[in-house]
């Protein structure tokens, strides 16, 4: 719910953006001013302190982003000094109020399991035994055939368990998602969508799939750690991915 509330308040602030600059550039009325550009940083991470929660990330985007802003104002009591000595108060401030939120934040419990543990017929997943290579996470679980796995100004995880994966869709947008399809049934000509705008994508695949990549990389990096090969036997998946100014990594 709050991910929908975060996407509709972007998406209105987003429009009404679009209608000020046209109305403005057809010289209707007249709404520039200094610095406007800044509120591409200041808008999401106001929108996702509303919709979501306080957190690191969103203040120092915010203090950035009211720095910038400020840096292109004449004002006359608005001092260079005063500036920068407002941008170091907000990175101390913002460290603060990631500590005390950090304090109070209440987790759920993380799930120890094994990487590749294959699930139960019932559906859970087995505890690990000693000497498994096993990791502490708390991914969200899914089904479904047809995925959609969006990281938008936050840091998420998935995990899907369906038998017969068709297509995933995964994005990363100032944000971190990662995508573990490595106990998934994956169908022969499945397609992994995979964007990284200024974020990250992390997509783990299971071994037993050839993987036929596809994509561009633009001021940013894409690292294939996937095992090489071709086995006719086995079922292909096409991963096609685009980074901009971002990060994305393809492992087993």
């Amino acid at each position: 719910m709050r991910k929908k509330i975060t996407l509709i308040l972007f998406g209105v602030a987003l429009l009404a953006g679009s209608v000020l600059y046209f109305g403005d550039a057809m010289g209707w009325y007249n709404v520039s001013f200094n610095g406007w550009w800044a509120m591409f940083l200041i808008v999401p991470a106001l929108t996702d302190m509303i919709a979501r929660k306080v957190q690191l990330w969103n203040v120092i985007v915010l203090g950035v982003g009211a720095w910038l802003f400020l840096q292109e104002q004449e004002w006359e009591w608005l001092t260079g000094q005063l500036v920068d000595a407002l941008a170091v108060a907000l990175i101390i401030a913002a460290l603060g109020v990631w500590l005390i939120a950090k304090a109070l934040e209440k987790k759920p419990p993380l799930i120890t399991e094994p990487y590749a543990a294959e699930p139960l017929p019932d559906g859970s997943i087995p505890p690990p035994s000693p000497g498994d290579n096993v990791r502490q996470h708390n991914p969200k679980v899914d089904a479904r055939p047809r995925a959609n796995y969006t990281a938008l100004l936050s840091s998420e995880e998935y995990r899907n368990v369906c038998p017969e994966l068709q297509n995933v869709q995964m994005s990363g947008i100032f944000g971190a998602v990662d995508a573990d399809l490595t106990v998934a049934g994956i169908v022969h000509g499945a397609i992994v969508n995979v964007t990284s705008v200024f974020g990250g994508a992390t997509l783990r695949l299971p071994q037993n799939v050839n993987v036929q990549m596809e994509g561009n990389a633009f001021l940013g990096s894409a690292e294939n750690r996937l095992i090489a090969g071709f086995d006719p036997n086995r079922p292909t998946v096409i991963v096609k991915y685009f980074v901009l100014f971002g990060g994305a990594v393809f492992r087993h």
